[in-house]
């Protein structure tokens, strides 16, 4: 499961919050090592997921009818790069 909470503060106090969950399944032939798994849920879960996040925030704050919060595009390079430099992968 892959949770993202948006937060708007004024001064010290949380005056907006808005929260959201995805549980993404994937399903395999044959069994994954550990190793393999974490690195998938490291890496391809925000990718697959963030988008929905995104569409989730704007339309949520748009039906709230306060102005739409658009999150910047997610760059899952330096995510993908600080992996494969975390687990040795060539």
């Amino acid at each position: 499961i892959q949770s993202y909470t948006f937060q708007f503060q004024f001064e010290e106090t949380v005056v907006l919050q808005i929260a959201c969950s995805f549980q993404v399944d994937y399903l395999t032939k044959e069994k994954v090592s550990e190793s393999l798994f974490n690195t998938v849920a490291q890496v391809l879960l925000p990718i697959q997921t963030i988008p929905y996040a995104r569409e989730f925030f704007q339309s949520t704050s748009v039906r709230m009818n306060i102005p739409p919060i658009v999150l910047p595009i997610y760059d899952p390079s330096s995510l993908v790069n600080a992996v494969i430099s975390e687990n040795a992968i060539h």
